[in-house]
């Protein structure tokens, strides 16, 4: 027998405790980054599984299932977290900076909490175009993404060449590597190879175009930090941007 669980919206790093009900023997396990686990070779009989609720530094809670197992059955548990999808979603804001193009660059990233920045990273990249700053930005964007071991991932950008360059190079990609004398391809392969890791453990990645210098804040602190990098040629954090 088999007994494949899924826990909450992919999250991963979850004790998992399984629970022979007749014996009380234990075997554990925590959940991959896709969020799964299956126990395998598994006696007929009846189980519980105990699965840990995942907090900022402990356990915020537990979750026991009762289950019984029949000869040869595989039996799948997908367990849900109460705030797990909304922990999970992530959206940041993104702008390159190039001085003379080409010339010295800088790139800017702002993580979003509800609709206003929280959080305002930049940091500059030697010299180079303001496509391939744009594309540096986003490509840290889904480094930040993979890290925070986000689910729902948005990425707002008002540069038009990253988000119709992913639409068009994501499918070619996908099926052989990017031609050897495409501009910036080391920096496209990065970012589809990034996106493409995320989407294949389940996470959703949206690239979103916003107009930029319009007033639209988010795009005007990620400007304003990756054009302060450029000048300064140094890493620049600003934190506590919002309540």
């Amino acid at each position: 027998c088999a007994l494949p669980i899924s826990t909450g919206d992919g999250v991963a790093g979850v004790s998992v405790r399984l629970v022979r009900e007749e014996t009380g023997a234990i075997r554990t396990a925590q959940s991959t980054l896709g969020g799964d686990y299956a126990f395998t070779l598994l006696a007929p009989g009846g189980y519980r599984i105990e699965i840990d609720q995942p907090g900022e530094k402990q356990a915020s809670g537990q979750y026991i299932y009762r289950v019984v197992l029949s000869v040869n059955q595989d039996l799948r548990v997908d367990v849900a977290f109460s705030g797990a999808i909304e922990k999970r979603r992530l959206v940041l804001a993104t702008d390159g900076s190039s001085s003379g193009n080409p010339g010295p660059i800088g790139m800017g990233l702002v993580v979003l909490k509800g609709d206003q920045p929280q959080l305002a990273l930049g940091w500059a990249g030697g010299e180079g175009t303001n496509h391939a700053a744009e594309l540096s930005a986003v490509v840290s964007a889904l480094n930040l993404a993979t890290f925070r071991r986000a689910r729902q991932i948005t990425i707002q950008t008002d540069s038009e060449y990253v988000v119709k360059g992913v639409e068009k190079w994501a499918a070619i990609h996908a099926r052989e590597p990017l031609r050897d004398n495409m501009p910036n391809r080391d920096l496209w392969t990065a970012l589809l190879n990034l996106r493409a890791t995320l989407m294949r453990y389940g996470a959703t990645v949206t690239l979103t175009h916003v107009p930029g210098h319009q007033g639209y804040l988010p795009n005007e602190v990620a400007d304003r930090i990756a054009v302060k990098a450029r000048k300064k040629q140094m890493y620049l954090k600003e934190d506590g941007l919002s309540a």
